[in-house]
């Protein structure tokens, strides 16, 4: 199940423009293909949003109703990086469409209860849309944001280079941090 998008614009379309809607038409494709793989009836396509940023290249999310025998509706999203779409457009629609539409599969046929990448879900991955379930993408995308490590700390083997948040934490005595090589407790060297 290979799609492609000729990622190139013309005109004064955008790219992000075409990404979005390549990115809808992928999901499109993809939930139609699960809900006739598992006989789910007419299912609503589940929310899009593009909001998404940073190393994470997608996610889904949903809210299950409070009550078992409510008749409401499940709440499925969908979130995207058009940034991660940008570099990479054949690896977001090949795979990490396919990848979050059977997260929302596994909830709607077993329940919210079932693990992430358990067997639920590699069962989805390689029966419905015979993909090779990968937990994670091996897509080189960068960080929205990196924060400063301006604060020094020193255990028995070396020095470790904290940002204010954590060090934040230690002064105020909600977190011990300790060193993962030996073990020993980090303090504040100045």
């Amino acid at each position: 199940m290979k799609f492609t998008d000729d990622f190139s614009v013309a005109g004064g379309e955008t790219v992000i423009g075409a990404g979005r809607d390549a990115i809808r038409r992928a999901v499109m494709r993809v939930w139609q293909k699960a809900a006739d793989f598992y006989d789910l009836g007419s299912l609503p396509l589940p929310e899009i949003d593009f909001g998404l940023r940073g190393r994470c290249a997608a996610q889904a999310c949903w809210r299950m109703p409070v009550r078992r025998e409510s008749r409401k509706a499940p709440q499925l999203r969908l979130r995207f990086n058009l940034q991660a779409y940008a570099a990479h457009p054949a690896e977001m629609l090949n795979e990490t469409v396919p990848h979050e539409i059977a997260h929302l599969i596994v909830v709607l046929r077993w329940g919210p209860r079932c693990r992430p990448h358990g067997a639920e879900w590699r069962s989805v991955m390689q029966e419905c849309f015979s993909l090779e379930p990968q937990r994670t993408h091996s897509l080189p995308l960068k960080p929205s944001r990196t924060l400063p490590r301006d604060f020094v700390y020193a255990c028995t083997c070396r020095k470790h280079y904290l940002t204010r948040i954590r060090h934040g934490r230690i002064e105020r005595g909600q977190s011990v941090y300790r060193c993962r090589n030996c073990g020993d407790i980090l303090r504040r060297s100045d």
